[in-house]
């Protein structure tokens, strides 16, 4: 179903992007490296879990936010667990391609395998490193290879075992392929490409896909095929003020369609959507730019007044918060562009809100 909140699985339940479908599909069986890149609610993780599943390649699909969120911290031990968490959830499919698990990991203690489940031992330590050594040598010796997918890759860069560890992967193990995705698109650049991360992808050959909005049209065709779908009743006026207000932005555009699929009017459905995004928008600002989080207000609100310049942007701080130099404002500017609240559009390359929901609660 087109308007079902969770990110899909099937290639029959996803809409349209069939180019970046098969560039995914045909990197996870040639090359080494991935790399997804795109805003928020656009569709990454549905793009990697589709390709994943239909591939026809052994897979462990990981949200390193996910673990992030419910720990605060991403350490080797929670990625070892996520893994195993993985795997364990994809033993149908590896029982269905042959890919025999309890063969490749025979020699990992700690690590228990019956039947179709597959755990950690209490207590055991097992270092990650030999798991995925092990998982390679086994793809090696059958032909095969493994996937590692790490959405919101971005979450690695709390530590410094991650950009070693994926340098390692692409060096030495080459029946294992690793596909990045991310939401916050500079910060999963900063964290693959800078110095101070150790540079994991320097030198080393990547691949990548950028995952734009839906077009206008898309996205009109996405409701009227999603509501079609769900037997709704609906006017041309209608799907066409649900998209000039919440844009090309797939997730907002599936939550409208929830809402129309469970009874609710046009009306009802976009001012509940609205409200709904509002709210998501507002928590991930509260989390992201704490503790400057005044100053990162007046930046936001400047932008979405319609001053589009760095030094229009820069004049507005100044004139409600007072003096800041170059370097300082520069830094906050920069962090929102990093978290994917603004980017620069045009050849102009003017500063514009990513997101129409933030456009619209900001809004004067």
């Amino acid at each position: 179903m087109l308007f079902d909140p969770e990110p899909k699985t099937s290639r029959s339940d996803f809409f349209d992007r069939e180019v970046e479908l098969e560039k995914l599909e045909n990197y996870l069986r040639q090359e080494r490296l991935v790399v997804i890149y795109g805003v928020r609610r656009v569709g990454k993780t549905s793009l990697m879990r589709v390709a994943l599943n239909e591939a026809g390649i052994p897979f462990a699909y990981i949200d390193v936010r996910g673990i992030y969120d419910s720990s605060g911290n991403v350490s080797e031990q929670l990625f070892l667990k996520g893994l195993i968490s993985a795997m364990r959830s994809n033993m149908p499919l590896y029982d269905r391609l042959k890919f025999d698990v309890k063969s490749a990991l025979k020699r990992i203690d700690g690590i228990r395998i019956r039947g179709l489940d597959i755990e950690l031992s209490l207590g055991a330590k097992v270092d990650t490193r030999d798991v995925l050594r092990d998982l390679d040598a086994w793809c090696l010796s059958n032909g095969t290879r493994f996937v590692l997918g790490l959405d919101e890759a971005q979450y690695l860069r709390y530590s410094k075992y991650y950009p070693m560890l994926i340098g390692w992967i692409y060096d030495n193990l080459k029946g294992l392929v690793i596909v990045l995705a991310g939401s916050e698109v500079g910060l999963l650049k900063d964290f693959l490409e800078s110095k101070k991360s150790g540079r994991p992808l320097g030198g080393r050959l990547k691949f990548e896909i950028m995952v734009d909005r839906f077009s206008r049209e898309q996205s009109l065709e996405f409701l009227r095929r999603g509501l079609d779908e769900a037997g709704v009743k609906y006017g041309t006026h209608e799907i066409e003020e649900a998209v000039n207000a919440l844009d090309g932005i797939a997730g907002w555009l599936t939550i409208y369609g929830r809402y129309r699929r469970a009874g609710r009017d046009h009306g009802e459905s976009l001012e509940s959507t609205l409200k709904e995004a509002q709210a998501i928008v507002a928590d991930e600002l509260n989390r992201l730019i704490y503790p400057s989080k005044a100053r990162y207000m007046l930046i936001l609100r400047s932008i979405a007044k319609g001053m589009r310049s760095w030094t229009e942007i820069k004049d507005y701080l100044e004139l409600k918060d007072g003096p800041i130099t170059d370097s300082q404002f520069n830094r906050l500017l920069d962090r929102l562009v990093k978290f994917g609240f603004v980017e620069k559009t045009g050849a102009d390359r003017k500063y514009s809100l990513v997101d129409p929901i933030l456009d619209r609660m900001l809004r004067p």
